[in-house]
C-alpha cells in the first residue's frame, strides 16, 4: 500500500482531475453514476449526502406516504438521482458535464429495484486498478446477462443488496462472506456451461449485427427484436424448458397469474435473474438458427437434462393464440434488414399465414 508523507496509508482511487475548487477522481469506462459518486465520497472523506432510500425491503417508501419518486427513481440517471443537484453544487460540477459523462440510455435495462447483478472478475480488475470495486452500466442491460470481457455469466446477489449507495462494495462483501455462495455459483455455472457458452455466442451475435448502429441514444431494432423473443421465451408455457437453477432468487412472493398473458409478456423479464435470461437467449438462438439442432441435442446429452433442441418444438409450446398474436405484433415493429420474421426457423405454415402476412 502506498503511504503519504506523514506515514499514513493511502488508497489508490484512480486518476484525479481538477473540477472547480476540488480535485475529483475520474470515472472509469462504463462506470455507473452511483458507483462513481460513492468513490468520490470515499476520496473526500464521506462528507456528501447522496444516499438514496432503498427501493426494496421494509424501508421502501410507500406510495401513500408520497414516496413514489423516491421508491422508483434510478440513482444512475442524472435526471432521477434525487441528491445529485446538492452533490453537484458542493463539487462545482455542471449538469451538462454529468449528462455527457453519464448519458441516459433507452436500451432495455433492469429496473433499479431489481438491479443486483455483477461480475466478480470485473470487481477483481477494478480493485487492482483503483482499490475499489465499481458497478458497470452494461450489467443492467437485459440482453447482456453475461460479461463479454471475461466470458462468464453475471452473478445475481440477494435483492436486499440492490439500492444501496455502496452497491459494488456490498456485492463483493456478500460474495466473499457467505460461504455457500461461491460453491453455488460454481455449481450453477458448471451445470449449464454449454448452454451459457451458446447463449454468449447469441449475445455477441446481437452486438455484431449492431455494428455501425448508434446505440447510445437507444436500443437498435436488432436488440429489440431479440428482446421481444426473450419475452416470449419467459412465458409460463416455456418454463418447463428451464433448469430449476434458473428459478432461484425469483423475487416474488406470488408469480403473475398465468392467465394474464399481457402482463406476463411485458413485465416478467424485468425481474428475471441473469441465469434465466441466459436460458432465454439460448432458446432464441435455436429459433433464429444461431444454435443449430446438433449443438442443442449435444447440450442436452452432455448436461443431462432436457430442453427443446429444435425450433418447431418451441413453436409448439407457444400455441396460445393470444400470446402468438402479441409476440408477432411486437416483432413486426422491430423488423430490419439485419433481422426480421424471415429469419425465424421452423415456423409452422399456419403461424406464418395467420400472423406474418
Amino acid at each position: 500500500m502506498p503511504r503519504s508523507h506523514d506515514g499514513r496509508t493511502t488508497l489508490n482511487l484512480g486518476k484525479f482531475w481538477k473540477m472547480g475548487v476540488r480535485t475529483i477522481i475520474e470515472p472509469l469506462i462504463d462506470e455507473t453514476l452511483s458507483s462513481w459518486l460513492y468513490r468520490v465520497n470515499v476520496s473526500l472523506g464521506m462528507p456528501l449526502r447522496f444516499y438514496s432510500s432503498p427501493s426494496v425491503g421494509p424501508d421502501r417508501p410507500s406510495l401513500s406516504s408520497g414516496g413514489a419518486s423516491m421508491a422508483f427513481s434510478d440513482p444512475d440517471i442524472v435526471g432521477e438521482n434525487l441528491f445529485l443537484e446538492e452533490v453537484a453544487t458542493q463539487l462545482s460540477i455542471s449538469r451538462g458535464w454529468l449528462e455527457k459523462r453519464f448519458p441516459r440510455t433507452n436500451r432495455p435495462t433492469v429496473p433499479a429495484q431489481y438491479r443486483r447483478s455483477f461480475c466478480i472478475h470485473c470487481h477483481s480488475d477494478s480493485v487492482k486498478a483503483v482499490n475499489n470495486p465499481i458497478c458497470k452500466s452494461s450489467w443492467s442491460y437485459l440482453t447482456k446477462p453475461q460479461c463479454e470481457i471475461h466470458s462468464v455469466p453475471l452473478i445475481d446477489c440477494h435483492l436486499t443488496v440492490s439500492g444501496t449507495a455502496d452497491f459494488s462494495a456490498q456485492t463483493l462483501l456478500w460474495y466473499c462472506s457467505v460461504h455457500s455462495i461461491e460453491r453455488e455459483v460454481y455449481l450453477s455455472n458448471d451445470a449449464c456451461k454449454l448452454r451459457s457458452a451458446l447463449a454468449l455466442n447469441v449475445q455477441r451475435r446481437i452486438s455484431s449485427l449492431e455494428v455501425g448502429v448508434d446505440v447510445s441514444k437507444g436500443a437498435s431494432s436488432v436488440e429489440m427484436f431479440v428482446f421481444t423473443l426473450m419475452r416470449a421465451m419467459m412465458m409460463p408455457q416455456v418454463h418447463h424448458s428451464y433448469s430449476k437453477i434458473a428459478f432461484r432468487q425469483w423475487e416474488s412472493h406470488k408469480r403473475y397469474d398465468t392467465r394474464g398473458t399481457y402482463i406476463n409478456f411485458f413485465q416478467e423479464i424485468y425481474r428475471s435473474t441473469c441465469f434465466m435470461r441466459i436460458h432465454a437467449l439460448y432458446l432464441c438462438g435455436i429459433i433464429l438458427g444461431w444454435v443449430d439442432e446438433d449443438e442443442a441435442q449435444a447440450t442436452n446429452k452432455i448436461e443431462g437434462w432436457y430442453s427443446p433442441f429444435a425450433a418447431d418444438f418451441i413453436w409448439g409450446m407457444l400455441k396460445d393464440s393470444k400470446l402468438l398474436r402479441l409476440m408477432f405484433t411486437e416483432l413486426k415493429r422491430y423488423e430490419s434488414s439485419a433481422l426480421n420474421l424471415n429469419h425465424l426457423r421452423g415456423l409452422p405454415s399456419p403461424y406464418r399465414s395467420s400472423y406474418c402476412e
